[in-house]
């Protein structure tokens, strides 16, 4: 017997629903593409800028429907980080600014360290120093309350950029040489690296050039061991201009 067309459509809709997933799978499916997303930019981050603007931008749209308050914040950070990367400093300051908000009111202490320290870096690329102390300095006490002592050591090198490009190059050192001590002291192979290179710029921008080489020289070894591309391309960069002003230029 043929069943009516009204009964076959029925069969096929409930069909239709049964594959449908429920609302608690779908939002763990989301959650699990935000964090792939989110992973996906850091790596890009350090590897090719302008790559880790998409996977951001899709994280913080996906965490947006949905309406996932930390998700949201912590997809606004790394996209303003992809930002700061490519020098788009007034995008970057948009994301900042309400992940902020978020992080304190959920009392998300360490992740409202980082968006101090981000927000630090920013002000200095702009060359507002005095923000840029005073973001960084509240990182520091957070990191130091917590304690993060990766946030403390990350939070002295950009004291120390903010310093050095202020001018006062004394203090840069010092925020420098103490981040180096952490790093050591974790066995953080690319931020001894990283701390090396500033200080051996430092040494370098005083005129102690004998200083400098050493540091230089370490640098490079870390950062070819452990495959760290930007600490050898920044390491490369800055012995080339120790050369030139030395008269080497044959180096």
């Amino acid at each position: 017997m043929v069943q009516p067309f009204y009964k076959m459509m029925a069969t096929i809709a409930v069909g239709f629903l049964m594959v449908v997933p429920n609302p608690p799978v779908l939002a763990q499916q989301t959650d699990a593409r935000i964090a792939e997303l989110l992973k996906e930019a850091e790596t890009e981050l350090y590897q090719t800028t302008w790559k880790s603007l998409a996977p951001a931008t899709r994280a913080l749209e996906l965490a947006t429907i949905n309406q996932d308050p930390i998700q949201i914040a912590k997809s606004q950070l790394m996209l303003a980080r992809a930002y700061i990367a490519a020098n788009e400093m007034e995008k970057a300051l948009k994301l900042l600014l309400p992940a902020l908000s978020t992080f304190q009111e959920l009392e998300m202490r360490t992740e409202e360290a980082q968006v101090h320290r981000r927000l630090g870096g920013l002000y200095v690329k702009l060359e507002d120093y005095d923000r840029a102390l005073t973001e960084l300095n509240s990182a520091l006490s957070l990191f130091q309350q917590i304690p993060d002592a990766e946030g403390v050591s990350q939070t002295f090198i950009s004291l120390g950029v903010c310093y050095g490009n202020s001018g006062n190059l004394t203090e840069a050192l010092k925020y420098y040489e103490q981040a180096r001590t952490i790093f050591e002291r974790a066995g953080n192979t690319t931020g001894i690296a990283t701390a090396h290179i500033n200080i051996g710029e430092i040494h370098r921008m005083l005129g102690q050039y004998e200083h400098a080489h050493p540091h230089f020289d370490k640098s490079l070894e870390l950062s070819q061991a452990s495959g760290y591309l930007q600490g050898i391309a920044g390491t490369l960069v800055r012995r080339a201009k120790l050369h030139v002003e030395v008269g080497d230029l044959d180096k």
